[in-house]
Formats: C-alpha cells, structure tokens, sequence
C-alpha cells in the first residue's frame, strides 16, 4: 500500500504541471500500472499536498523573505 501511495504521489508531483487533468492522469496512472483503488480520500489528499506545494509554500516563503 506505501509503495502504490509513493508511486501515486510522485506521478502527482510529475503530471501536475502538465496541460491534463490531475484527476484524469491518477486514474490513468492506477489502470496503466496496475494498482489498486485505494479510494477518493487519497486522491483529496494528493490534491491538497499539490496545492500546498504550489500555493502556499512559496507565498509563506516569500512573505517571510526566507
């Protein structure tokens, strides 16, 4: 299960910036190696840690002049 939600993520991380859906390339990436359904709690999650990433740090970091 950790290895499937560590592949999932780093093909998250991956795709995100590219012009696909980032639910559409979750799902695509589950059917084309194969893993399991884990659930919609983990795709929420995945798209919260993107936003967190994109969003929120670099303001945080740039508001603190870090």
């Amino acid at each position: 299960m950790l290895k499937d939600v560590l592949t999932l993520s780093i093909l998250q991380g991956v795709a995100e910036f590219l012009p696909i859906s980032s639910s559409g390339h979750l799902q695509l990436g589950k059917l084309l190696l194969n893993l399991p359904d884990i659930g919609i709690r983990l795709d929420i999650f995945l798209h919260l840690g993107t936003l967190l990433a994109v969003f929120v740090i670099p303001i945080a970091i740039q508001w603190w002049n870090v």
